[in-house]
């Protein structure tokens, strides 16, 4: 697995939440996405909520999906300026995504 990488779950089961204690059923199908501290559930009953994992089980970095959810955040967070940015200067959101692509390349 990589620190970025959106994975689908391949089967049903059942994680504890550390913090309220509990248990929250994870269905097959349900998306996630891998932090540096664990799998952050991005669909289903465990939405948001994040399941610690074996840090060695996490090798590298997914730069493309990172780059293409950063663009996507900038964009949903900004929307009139990057809408205006786009038209000005005849730049696309694969053009963004590239840019980003590559300064994360760079240092990471």
């Amino acid at each position: 697995m990589k620190i970025g990488q959106e994975i689908t779950i391949k089967e049903d089961k059942f994680i504890i939440d550390p913090l309220s204690e509990e248990v929250i059923e994870i269905n097959a199908k349900d998306k996630a996405i891998v932090t540096k501290i664990g799998v952050m559930y991005l669909t289903g009953n465990a939405k948001g909520k994040i399941n610690i994992s074996d840090k060695s089980k996490i090798k590298g970095y997914d730069v493309d999906n990172i780059s293409k959810r950063v663009t996507k955040a900038l964009i949903d967070n900004f929307p009139d300026m990057f809408e205006e940015y786009m038209e000005d200067y005849e730049v696309t959101k694969k053009d963004l995504e590239e840019i980003v692509y590559d300064e994360l390349k760079e240092y990471i």
